[in-house]
């Protein structure tokens, strides 16, 4: 119960409905997971969202400390901490979770590709064999 203690809050503790960028924050994310899910089948457009997901992960730190020195600009509250706690909380680990689900995408992917492999090779022996037997 510690831990769903502490999950909530630092629910709480975060103002989503005031927070117009978390919201556009959250979208983002929503729209990357759809897109990862959709898009399933689409290369190119994997290969895009991985490397730009990847690099997002990669600039989080500077994100957070360049959002640390302007959070007057775009916040009622400095959510930003030495640590990046926040910014791995919502930031880095719903994008992390996207990648994963990714990861798990491809290897399901890749084990149906094999296995129509296999099956075509299997196919072919057998003909193979069926023309020997004729012969």
């Amino acid at each position: 119960m510690i831990i769903y203690d502490q999950a909530m809050g630092f629910y709480h503790a975060v103002s989503w409905s005031k927070e117009p960028w978390l919201q556009a924050l959250l979208v983002l994310h929503l729209i990357l997971l759809l897109l990862v899910v959709f898009g399933r089948r689409r290369f190119y457009l994997q290969s895009g969202i991985f490397f730009v997901c990847s690099a997002m992960v990669f600039a989080a730190e500077s994100i957070n400390k360049i959002a640390s020195e302007r959070w007057k600009e775009f916040s009622t509250q400095n959510y930003f901490d030495s640590r990046g706690v926040f910014m791995g909380t919502v930031f880095s680990g719903p994008i992390l979770v996207i990648l994963f689900v990714q990861l798990l995408l491809t290897l399901g992917s890749a084990s149906r590709l094999v296995i129509a492999v296999k099956r075509h090779e299997l196919g072919v022996d057998k003909k193979g064999k069926e023309k020997e037997k004729t012969s």
